[in-house]
């Protein structure tokens, strides 16, 4: 549900309620995720797990001038964190996986799930500057600037703080072709729970990595593209791309790859990009709705 004039200010009133499933997540990423064998300590353990958020998000905003925007937010969310199978490394003795072979971690895998309400208070503050040729960004600019309160007298088994900001930019040399870029980053703060920490990786950061390729309590991102709509063919878009990351600015994480848009009246933009890493290997191909930025 949407109201964007509840009154004569524009006061906008959202509501949304919502449940999110996440499967095959591995536990790499997770603090004390990685586990040793009963009978071969050597050997060393992951599990896949599934992820689900089940709440609702209530949103108040309101303008404050022609660019510049203030939203309010409360969220009450349900976590459930219900491991699946243990995976077996590489260089196991047993390589094909714990639940084939003779050896297994030295924890049951019931005894990870894990349940948690995490309501928070969210403040943001949004510039838009940003001009259209259609539904698509050809100049202008646009930034984002935000904070999540989590637990506390909110409720929640975790108290922690989520900081974040995000600013876009695009310029268009020719008339259909525009050279767009964002970067971002957010720092978390306090108890934060192993589900909440700021991941890269996947079709919303880095293009050519895994969901959740690495994980922090910091994060920096940067993503640049150069779109090429096609003359005659309003509805197609053609995209280079170039990604770089990092969750603690030690190590930074790159892709890049090609991709394409096709605007489907009523359905929306369908976003198709094929990534690749310096590591090598096969594309990572990726399918979403919408502009990445």
């Amino acid at each position: 549900f949407q109201e964007p004039w509840l009154d004569a200010n524009h006061t906008s009133l959202g509501l949304k309620l919502y449940s999110n499933h996440t499967l095959d997540l591995s536990s790499k990423n997770l603090s004390g995720g990685v586990f040793p064998g009963r009978e071969q300590p050597d050997n060393k353990y992951t599990y896949n797990y599934n992820e689900k958020r089940t709440g609702l998000d209530l949103t108040i905003g309101r303008p404050i001038n022609r660019s510049l925007r203030l939203d309010t937010s409360f969220q009450m969310e349900r976590v459930t964190l219900d491991p699946q199978k243990w995976v077996a490394a590489t260089g196991n003795k047993y390589a094909e996986g714990a639940d084939q072979t003779q050896d297994h971690p030295s924890v049951n895998l019931s005894e990870l799930k894990e349940e948690y309400w995490d309501n928070s208070l969210g403040l943001g503050l949004t510039y838009n500057r940003l001009l259209y040729t259609g539904v698509y960004s050809t100049g202008g600019y646009g930034g984002y600037l935000g904070l999540n309160l989590h637990g506390g007298i909110f409720g929640g088994k975790y108290n922690y703080q989520r900081l974040y900001g995000e600013f876009k930019q695009f310029y268009s040399p020719f008339e259909y072709t525009t050279l767009g870029y964002r970067v971002m980053g957010g720092k978390l703060l306090g108890d934060i729970p192993e589900s909440s920490k700021l991941y890269l990786g996947g079709e919303l950061s880095l293009r050519g990595y895994d969901v959740r390729h690495v994980a922090g309590e910091e994060q920096a991102l940067a993503n640049f593209e150069l779109r090429q709509r096609i003359p005659n063919m309003e509805n197609l878009e053609l995209v280079l791309f170039y990604d770089v990351g990092t969750v603690d600015f030690e190590e930074y994480h790159q892709s890049y790859g090609i991709g394409f848009r096709y605007n489907i009246p009523v359905l929306g933009q369908l976003r198709f990009d094929f990534g690749w890493t310096p590591e090598g290997g096969p594309p990572k191909f990726n399918f979403f709705f919408g502009e990445m930025f």
